[in-house]
């Protein structure tokens, strides 16, 4: 097992809810990024990083992560200087680290065998390619699998149920369930079923459930907790990432912690 895969088997024995923040590489800038996220470890406020790699045509992404990979990118952000970045952070943490791409970044360049081996070096421990469906690639799957890394694959509210079951066993070391239809973002109020939802997710799957898109606030997260393994909340952690330094993002981080009763 690597980092990851036991930072979730441990959280699922301690009966604790799992947190994870989204954040895009090099935003607001590389610096940033990379102290935010040490900071994040150093107060014991997150389990894992969920890391995007920005890209030009997000499709799952609503205006928030838009805007913040559009900023990366203006500012050089790559592949190779992420996973440099990355490298960098993992001399200084252990906190287990997820790389969220779109194919096309990961198949440009050197390729995407060479790529994931150079994730998978940098120190990430699993992956996400949300334009990827479980089962679409066999080839795609077995070259992730490669160098070690974890394949996290997305379930929706539409996914049926033997697709849910399906899915959850091609998924490790986590499930990720979207809270609603359409992109990121984040949302004054929750669909009123997804409680009872995530409890049918949580009984299909063989793998812990983690839901994102949408959750957004401390009571949102507190509503959750009892329904999900844990949360992974992008849009409203980004947006605080605004004043180009962690003070805001960590106060947030510090009341979902609190939220979740781990504080």
């Amino acid at each position: 097992m690597n980092e990851l895969e036991r930072k979730i088997n441990w959280l699922k024995e301690e009966k604790l809810t799992g947190i994870s923040f989204f954040m895009t590489a090099g935003y607001p800038d590389m610096k940033t990024f990379s102290d935010t996220v040490r900071e994040l470890d150093r107060r014991s406020l997150a389990d894992f990083i969920e890391v995007g790699v920005p890209f030009s045509d997000p499709l799952a992404d609503g205006p928030v992560i838009q805007n913040s990979s559009r900023e990366a990118i203006k500012q050089g952000a790559s592949l190779g200087n992420i996973f440099e970045a990355v490298r960098k952070i993992k001399k200084d943490t252990a906190l287990p680290m997820v790389m969220m791409s779109y194919l096309n970044p990961l198949t440009s360049g050197a390729g995407l065998e060479k790529n994931l081996k150079c994730a998978a070096d940098s120190g990430f421990s699993a992956v996400i390619i949300p334009d990827l469906p479980a089962g679409e690639s066999a080839e795609i799957e077995k070259t992730v699998k490669k160098p070690g890394l974890g394949h996290v694959f997305l379930a929706a509210p539409s996914t049926p149920d033997e697709r849910i079951r399906e899915i959850s066993l091609k998924s490790s070391p986590f499930l990720y369930y979207v809270s609603s239809y359409g992109v990121t973002g984040a949302r004054r109020s929750l669909d009123s079923k997804l409680a009872s939802r995530l409890e049918r997710v949580r009984k299909l799957s063989r793998v812990p459930v983690y839901c994102g898109f949408g959750i957004s606030t401390p009571a949102q997260a507190a509503l959750l907790k009892k329904s999900l393994d844990g949360i992974i909340i992008g849009s409203a952690f980004i947006d605080k990432l605004k004043t180009r330094h962690f003070k805001a993002p960590l106060k947030f981080a510090i009341s979902i912690n609190k939220s979740l009763g781990r504080m």
